[in-house]
């Protein structure tokens, strides 16, 4: 089959050399009534690097002349510049567009035995995504020049190629990266191409890879946070497309797929090696007419679903990664004296695009079968075998997130209060198998739903590694104890995080389940509590973070807000540690009364005489709370450190707070009752932050940290190594039920509070007391672990939480608002800010 799908081929794309500069107007004869992009911006593509406003402005004129093309906005950036989707195809295509969408959601819902009976004509379409990554230029330039040839162009191959597909092109995902790495590029001196020069030094928080917010959106479908992320899934789940190639750099040489292994096992492995083939080799040959390297089946996988590639090809597409040479500077010089320029990983991106648009064209009735069969797989759920169902317990407010969270991903889920029984479910967190009764808030996932493949990747406890896979890892680790060299691989083969599955994510109990019984949708409403005469105060039970910003917004409002520190038991009620207490003696009447009308949550107290014990509202076991005053330590004038705290704070959590420089954060420091440090940022240690803390401020180190250990430091830990890096894996650790940090979580049969820790590396650390969280025996929960690995983690410390005279310093070991993707460990981040000040 390859074969002959080579030398179908063959006319299209075994075509001379072109010399150098034509590569980007191979396709003559074209349209002269449709104007080129370099007509309209005024200079040579590859010379200097287009902002924004002016690729508008190319794509509008190309759009507004060409009877192939329609221009489909689909939302704004964070920054409100315009998202959008360029839509090419023949006129007659273009003309029934929302016929083709329509055929497209009908088949991606199709079951067994459906006719598809009006779908055998309808084109597969192929998604080009160009720059996620800002300052990846390459693809932004290139998006116009494959614009314009597709839809100017009168060669008869691309004519020909539109007859049979769609091509929908992102001519720039993440535009508020781009425009501000492109903006600084533009401004200074450039295009030397020497190691050291000028426009290799642009500070790094001006650099364009990441968004506003400096995520990278590239491992941003697995937490689904961004803004860019939420739109363009939603739009391009709208349109079901077969293929999805996202556009990248900046690598040695050009890459081009099939992918190295893992491959997520969810994407139907044999279907996208297939395929990967197929579009590999049709790249390659188009690339080999060039005269022009590349590699494959190197660096680059397919096992997480975090990536545009790897999500889409859940979805049901083919996708792939084409990363670049040449681009983010105009030009530059390797170590032999070879100069790549932007201009050439203009042209590769454009020629390797038109490989697979012309592919896929070759290929489109098989590309249309094998994507039905997918669907057919995943709407039956029998690609999903024993896996049939997730049942997720919680608080009502979590699950609810979880469910729209899923939603984003197009994932369908069903949230009951109802009460029914699974045959044979199998607990994440136990390991435990059988028979069970579910009552109260429960969100249930079936695998049988056209997503269900994305669904299985993103809530099962884990995905399988190929055997083979497995023994090269292995084979490598073993080679390297024995300083013997391995032949087959260099270094291990994995490329980001190996564990991320939503339910240890969010830290809910959850069980798969072999079968999908009909469960009741009955709903529970909340618990009221009415007192007749007067209050003593409201007390709000913290289970959920919405609570915790509940106490927020009280005391921003003047409202003064207490601590439970000891369990009470009040009217008949138990009031766990952690709860939040508004006392009427602390606060004007004019302050309650507008507080008690808009309450949320809050349940009223009429005495403050405790049932039992000694614990009660007027107790001196009460932590009096300070309203917040958060400190950022950013890092210097020219690194920005903790994109996803700065998102988490202002999107999620809504809390203020003053970003700082890691020079200038003493200044702040009798004004903040909080310090939080990201990841990367280091402070010198001195008695001034000492003096801070010992004063009632909270210091929050998210990751890193070592510049506060040691003898003069707040933690005294010993270091822990493992001898082969772990890469991203998932661990069970418990929070010690008496720290503050564990306030909100809820406890086990036996008092314990679990969690799900991401760790990564090979350095580690244990402390000789009580750390407030740390891995527990045998701790694994997803991901790849070493032999050795549970056993070098057991008791080391992921979280150590001290009182320093009226304050607090709290320590984690990696940072748990990365990427935004560990919700359930939010809650001990919020308490080391809130609660943590004395």
């Amino acid at each position: 089959m390859l074969g002959a799908f080579s030398l179908g081929l063959a006319a299209v794309l075994s075509r001379p050399a072109i010399a150098d500069g034509d590569r980007l107007r191979a396709h003559a004869p074209y349209e002269a009534s449709i104007p080129e992009p370099e007509q309209v911006l005024g200079y040579r593509l590859g010379t200097r690097h287009t902002v924004l406003m002016d690729q508008e402005r190319v794509v509008r004129a190309i759009v507004d002349s060409s009877a192939r093309t329609k221009y489909l906005p689909y939302g704004t950036s964070t920054e409100g510049r315009p998202l959008r989707v360029v839509a090419i195809s023949s006129p007659g295509n273009i003309a029934r567009l929302d016929e083709i969408r329509a055929a497209h959601a009908r088949l991606a819902k199709a079951k067994k035995g459906d006719s598809l009976r009006g779908l055998e004509s309808t084109p597969p379409i192929v998604w080009v995504n160009e720059c996620i990554h800002g300052d990846e230029t390459a693809s932004f330039e290139s998006a116009m020049a494959l614009i314009y040839n597709l839809a100017a162009s009168n060669d008869p191959a691309i004519v020909g190629a539109l007859e049979k597909v769609v091509v929908m092109v992102n001519p720039c995902y993440n535009p508020d990266g781009h425009e501000r790495y492109v903006v600084a590029y533009n401004s200074i001196p450039n295009g030397n191409g020497k190691e050291g020069s000028y426009d290799r030094a642009i500070p790094s928080a001006f650099l364009g890879r990441a968004n506003h917010y400096r995520f990278d959106m590239n491992r941003d479908r697995i937490a689904m946070s961004q803004l860019e992320t939420r739109q363009e899934v939603a739009f391009m789940l709208s349109w079901n497309p077969q293929v999805y190639a996202d556009q990248h750099g900046q690598v040695e040489n050009y890459f081009m797929p099939p992918v190295q292994q893992s491959i997520n096992v969810n994407v139907g492995r044999d279907r996208y090696v297939k395929w990967t083939e197929i579009f590999g080799r049709a790249t390659a040959q188009a690339f080999d007419g060039q005269g022009w390297s590349y590699f494959v089946r190197d660096s680059f996988d397919l096992y997480a679903p975090c990536y545009l590639d790897s999500f889409a090809t859940l979805t049901g597409a083919i996708g792939m990664t084409h990363e670049t040479n040449g681009g983010r500077v105009i030009n530059s010089e390797d170590r032999d004296g070879f100069t790549v320029t932007l201009r050439e990983g203009i042209e590769k991106h454009m020629v390797s695009a038109l490989a697979v648009i012309q592919g896929a064209a070759t290929q489109a009735e098989g590309l249309m079968s094998d994507y039905a069969d997918f669907k057919m797989a995943a709407n039956s759920g029998e690609f999903a075998g024993d896996f049939k169902r997730v049942v997720l317990q919680g608080d009502r407010r979590e699950l609810l997130r979880l469910q729209t969270h899923l939603g984003r991903m197009g994932v369908e889920s069903t949230y009951t209060e109802g009460v029914w029984t699974q045959a044979k479910s199998h607990d994440y967190w136990s390991g435990e198998s059988g028979r069970r009764e579910f009552s109260g808030p429960s969100l249930v996932v079936d695998m049988a739903q056209s997503q269900g493949p994305l669904a299985k990747a993103m809530l099962e406890p884990g995905s399988d590694f190929e055997p083979e896979f497995v023994e090269r890892q292995k084979k490598l680790a073993q080679a390297r104890k024995d300083g013997q060299p391995f032949d087959e691989i260099d270094n291990f083969e994995f490329y980001d995080l190996t564990g991320w599955s939503l339910p240890y994510a969010y830290g809910i109990d959850a069980w798969w389940c072999e079968d999908t019984p009909g469960f009741g949708m009955s709903m529970i409403g909340d618990p009221s509590f009415a007192v007749d005469g007067p209050v003593v105060g409201y007390y709000l039970p913290y289970r959920d973070r919405d609570d915790m910003f509940e106490a927020v917004a009280a005391m921003r409002s003047g409202i003064r807000v207490s601590l439970v520190r000891k369990k009470m038991v009040v009217q008949g009620q138990g009031v766990l540690p952690g709860s939040f207490l508004v006392l009427r003696q602390r606060n004007p009447e004019a302050d309650l009364s507008r507080f008690a009308d808009r309450r949320n949550g809050w349940l009223p107290l009429s005495t403050s005489f405790p049932d039992v014990g000694r614990q009660g509202p007027g107790s001196e076991t009460i932590q009096y709370l300070r309203k917040p005053e958060i400190g950022v330590v950013l890092g210097d004038a020219g690194s920005l450190s903790g994109g996803s705290l700065w998102y988490l704070m202002e999107r999620e959590f809504q809390l203020p707070f003053r970003s700082l420089t890691s020079r200038g954060w003493k200044a702040a420091l009798p004004d903040v009752t909080a310090l939080v440090i990201p990841a990367g940022v280091s402070l010198k240690l001195d008695e001034s932050l000492r003096e801070w803390v010992s004063g009632g401020g909270s210091l929050v180190l998210l990751g890193g940290g070592d510049w506060a250990m040691g003898g003069d430091g707040f933690f005294d830990l010993k270091g822990v190594d493992g001898e082969d890096k772990i890469p991203g894996t998932l661990f069970r650790a418990e929070l010690d039920s008496s720290s503050v940090i564990s306030y909100g979580y809820p406890r086990d049969k036996d008092g314990k509070v679990k969690l799900a820790v991401p760790i990564s590396g090979t350095r580690f650390f244990k402390g000789d007391g009580q750390s407030a969280a740390k891995v527990v025996p045998n701790g694994l929960l997803s991901g790849w672990a070493w032999d050795d690995s549970p056993k070098t983690l057991e008791g080391t410390s992921w979280c150590e939480s001290v009182e320093l005279g009226r304050g607090r310093v709290t320590w984690f070991a990696d940072d748990p608002t990365e990427r935004a993707q560990w919700p359930g460990l939010w809650k001990m981040v919020l308490n080391a800010i809130v609660l943590g000040p004395g």
